[in-house]
């Protein structure tokens, strides 16, 4: 599940690797289609005033599988959150990642770390759950991972970039970084090819 929480702010400039829709601030929260994935999405929408607290400028939740109703029931209550289920291709997340600032992916285990790693590459600011495994992606220093269960820690960080855009903007470069510094064709597939070569 995508969630993207939307800010209108004329007044905001981006530069630097910053790809992710000028005037647009997002948050990607993905559930999985078992509550293994990540924290309790339906808890998160039944403590109403944290996510309507975050729904000023407009919440897109994106996604599908056998938890996606009863994840997202709680917040069909809430003004401006907008729920749309179903898969998205290459280019629909693309768009998704340029049109929005924030990913917000939540995660109990391992398991969104390709995802979470193509929203930071594209530019989106990443808010997610302080396990080894986004450690290893982004380091501990940046105050983008959070204690896995703790709505409330999660609302706070995006809440805090909703309103501090040079926040925002440096969390938006230094993942982005990082992501390309680790994962680049000359950090992967460049050095593969050498070792393949070596041997043979």
């Amino acid at each position: 599940i995508a969630l993207a929480l939307r800010r209108r702010a004329a007044e905001v400039q981006r530069g630097g690797v910053l790809r992710a829709g000028d005037l647009g601030c997002d948050a990607a929260l993905r559930a999985g289609a078992a509550p293994i994935h990540c924290p309790d999405i339906g808890q998160l929408g039944g403590l109403h005033s944290e996510v309507q607290r975050l729904a000023e400028g407009g919440i897109d939740i994106y996604g599908d599988g056998e938890m996606f109703e009863i994840l997202t029931k709680p917040l069909l209550s809430i003004k401006n959150v907008h729920l749309n289920k179903g898969f998205l291709t290459h280019a629909q997340i693309k768009e998704i990642h340029d049109s929005h600032g924030i990913a917000l992916m939540p995660t109990r285990f391992d398991t969104q770390g390709v995802s979470l790693c193509e929203a930071a590459s594209s530019g989106c600011a990443i808010v997610t759950s302080n396990i080894s495994a986004n450690i290893n992606h982004f380091g501990n220093k940046l105050g983008i991972l959070c204690e896995v269960e703790n709505y409330v820690e999660y609302a706070d960080v995006i809440e805090k970039m909703y309103y501090d855009i040079d926040y925002f903007k440096k969390i938006s470069i230094e993942v982005s970084k990082a992501v390309q510094e680790k994962y680049s064709y000359k950090q992967t597939i460049e050095k593969e090819i050498k070792t393949f070569s070596s041997e043979s």
